[in-house]
Order: C-alpha cells, then sequence, then structure tokens
C-alpha cells in the first residue's frame, strides 16, 4: 500500500504546469512508484522506462485529478 500524500499545492502546480511543482511531485512519488514498476519488469534500466512513461502520461492528463486525496490513487 503506497503512503504517499501529494499536497494540494503541488496538485494544482502539476494542473498548472509548474516545472517545480512536477519535479516535487516526481521526487515525492519516485521511490514507491519505482518499487511497482521492478515487480513488473525484468531490469532496472526497463523498470526507469515504464515509469518515465508513466508519469508523462501523469503530468498531461493531471486535469483529471479533482482531489489530491485521490491523486496517488488515480496515478497508481
Amino acid at each position: 500500500m503506497l503512503s504517499i500524500t501529494v499536497s494540494k499545492e503541488i496538485i494544482e502546480g502539476c494542473q498548472s504546469n509548474n516545472r517545480s511543482s512536477q519535479e516535487d511531485l516526481y521526487k515525492l512519488c519516485y521511490s514507491e512508484f519505482m518499487k511497482i514498476c521492478l515487480r513488473y519488469t525484468e531490469t532496472y534500466d526497463d523498470a526507469a522506462n515504464v515509469l518515465h512513461d508513466a508519469f508523462i502520461k501523469i503530468l498531461t492528463k493531471m486535469n483529471a485529478v479533482k482531489n489530491s486525496s485521490d491523486a496517488v490513487g488515480w496515478m497508481k
């Protein structure tokens, strides 16, 4: 179970394409999301590629997040 809490400010910043907020979100979620990616891939490099692709999708569709408390579940 993920134990990440994303603040409303980070979500709103990402929705506004604020690069600093996007970096904060990436740093906040990286280790937990990487663990998930490693479960489904054979190598660390493959997992890193999957995570990178996932974050591109997450950040381009961030406006779908309506509530910061739902953000981690939505990203997952």
